[in-house]
């Protein structure tokens, strides 16, 4: 009987330590996933960021050249 409580209680330990691990890799699957949704999203808004920026340099170089054009005339 001892040696049957035995058995179980190393089977108990081993079950508790494959669902460890399963919840261990399941959340660094998890953490993996928001690391690169962070990523992606950090990645979308500097492109944003840098689209923005290019459209507002052209917007102004195109006033000033009108407004040379314009003063010079």
């Amino acid at each position: 009987m001892l040696l049957f409580c035995g058995c179980s209680l190393a089977a108990l330990f081993q079950a508790a330590a494959a669902d460890v691990a399963v919840v261990i890799v399941a959340a660094a699957a998890a953490g993996a996933v928001v690391v690169v949704v962070v990523v992606v999203v950090v990645v979308v808004v500097v492109v944003v960021v840098v689209v923005v920026v290019v459209v507002v340099v052209i917007v102004v170089a195109v006033v000033v050249v009108v407004f040379v054009i314009v003063v010079g005339e």
